[in-house]
């Protein structure tokens, strides 16, 4: 049957392009053209992983939810969706296709014409679970029986999903867990068709032809240089755009976009001035920092460190933020999330470190108790470009004013400096840090090794223990407070500084509008685009 409904699409389109062409028609092809990051490897999204590959399966396949600019999650192949008094049970009903409403939608479709069942969520989430665990999974262990499934104890069929019938998905929680919702618009919760699956033979997701979305695209190829999107005529919305190349190994996007060879960009903070001005949509997804080597010297003691803190004029450092940087509210930028949750939002500000009265004088007594006369040879490494040169050259200066003490100023090229903080070849630095898809976790996990320099840092209020029970909770609030603890321990004893946020920017060319950029996933959506 499946076979039958591709042979009659084909054949509804040859004929639509005959009668175009035999009355001298010409059709207009609109399409758009964009560069990934990255080649994916599989674009199956119970296995896949990288913003190249969820762009990908984020067009080609639509989930229950979808999150809106703000984060917030609505209904996309749910109509609505109900939960229990006691937090542990979502019970999910597919739309009817005409309302955006959340209990499955009535008449949808896979892109082949075959009809989309809450079955086929069912048998997603199931897949996460299997005899080879898919690598979000932990993300998903919220759902009731998924650790005794992960240890081996229960079978996957076991997970607390049920598809009662065609449009009802009822998922059954082991604990409460508000961002639920939020969490079924990853691309790991999108649809599976379990007999189109079994067809592929294990090959599920590795060429265009290897998988069946139910998204506004479909795969129409997948080359080593390209992924084109087609439209998707039986998807519940009519879209505005026929195609979608998504580059792939091209070169420098930024550069191609500006010689008008794509029509949008993500631009890292450091490019943005090469935009000339064109903002677009940003999104604060580093954190740039005072980082001081606690192996290095001197900057072991922490006394050390906050004497060198205390002489800083942070008034003076604000006042040479770039355009479209934002004071610091903390170690964790404004982007990331917590279980789909702004982590800010959840977490607040952090406190600045309590400064020393007299920084000369803390840090003679710290040089006494090491024996020591002066800091020893220290050098900061800056950026090449702005604000690492003002900031290094107005901390040099706070220094050598209040301390007495002269630190070299290194300017390396941006993967250099990267590069000599992250093997620690290094006294002190300002960098960013930054976190895969803006884990919250990631954005401090590189500080559970260095437990030795924040003083009695052990037992349950240690920073690795804190990290791992961030991990393991279930409630996002409680989850925030122990990371909140982290970023206080590690600002309070001087280790890092937060500087500024610095943010990407995703920029379209003229005449493109509606093209959706999601900051914590850093996807790109398609469906919504109109070109002028």
């Amino acid at each position: 049957m499946r076979h039958l409904f591709r042979q009659i699409s084909a054949l509804l389109l040859c004929t639509a392009l005959f009668f175009l062409t035999s009355c001298g028609g010409k059709e207009e092809i609109k399409a758009l053209s964009y560069d990934l990051s990255e080649k994916p490897q599989t674009i199956d999204p119970q296995f896949a992983s990288g913003s190249s590959a969820y762009t990908i399966i984020e067009n080609a396949f639509e989930g229950l939810t979808r999150l809106d600019d703000a984060g917030e999650p609505f209904g996309a192949c749910a109509e609505r969706w109900e939960v229990s008094l006691d937090g542990l049970t979502y019970t999910f009903t597919l739309k009817d296709g005409l309302t955006y409403t959340f209990h499955l939608r009535e008449g949808l479709v896979w892109s082949d014409g075959s009809p989309l069942t809450a079955q086929d969520f069912a048998f997603a989430l199931r897949r996460l679970f299997g005899s080879t665990p898919a690598p979000g999974a932990a993300d998903f262990a919220v759902i009731r029986n998924a650790d005794e499934i992960l240890a081996g104890k229960l079978p996957a069929s076991s997970l607390g999903v049920q598809a009662p019938d065609d449009r009802t998905l009822v998922v059954s929680l082991a604990a409460p867990h508000r961002s639920f919702p939020s969490l079924m618009a990853r691309p790991a919760a999108m649809p599976c068709q379990e007999a189109f699956f079994l067809e592929q033979k294990g090959r599920y997701g590795l060429s265009s032809g290897q998988v069946l979305g139910n998204g506004p695209f479909v795969v129409e190829s997948w080359t080593d240089s390209s992924v084109v999107l087609a439209r998707n005529d039986a998807f519940r919305t009519p879209l505005q755009v026929d195609r979608v190349t998504l580059h792939l190994g091209r070169g420098d996007a930024v550069s191609l976009f500006l010689a008008g060879k794509s029509d949008g960009v993500l631009a890292a903070f450091r490019r943005l001035p090469e935009l000339g001005g064109n903002t677009g949509t940003m999104s604060y997804d580093q954190s740039w920092v005072l980082l001081f080597n606690t192996s290095d010297g001197s900057c072991a003691d922490p006394e050390v460190r906050r004497a060198l803190v205390s002489a800083l004029d942070l008034d003076a450092l604000s006042a040479l933020l770039p355009t479209g940087a934002l004071p610091s509210h903390g170690i964790i930028p404004p982007s990331a999330a917590l279980s789909e949750l702004p982590y800010r939002r959840l977490a607040g500000a952090t406190r600045p470190a309590a400064a020393a009265q007299n920084p000369r004088a803390l840090l003679q007594e710290a040089l006494g108790r090491l024996g020591l006369t002066d800091p020893g040879k220290l050098s900061l490494l800056v950026s090449d470009f702005e604000p690492g040169p003002s900031f290094g050259g107005q901390m040099q200066k706070n220094w050598q004013e209040s301390l007495s003490a002269f630190v070299n100023m290194e300017q390396l090229p941006y993967e250099e400096l990267l590069s000599r903080v992250q093997s620690g070849r290094y006294s002190i630095a300002i960098a960013p840090l930054m976190a895969q898809g803006n884990s919250t976790v990631d954005f401090l996990s590189r500080f559970a090794g260095q437990e030795t320099a924040v003083p009695e840092d052990s037992g349950e209020q240690s920073i690795a223990v804190l990290l791992d029970r961030a991990r393991g909770r279930t409630d996002p609030q409680e989850a925030a407070a122990d990371l909140l603890a982290v970023e206080q321990r590690l600002i309070d004893d001087s280790i890092v500084t937060p500087l500024f946020d610095a943010p990407s920017c995703f920029v379209l060319r003229d005449g493109v509008e509606g093209v959706r950029y999601h900051a914590v996933s850093h996807t790109v959506y398609f469906a919504d685009a109109v070109i002028r």
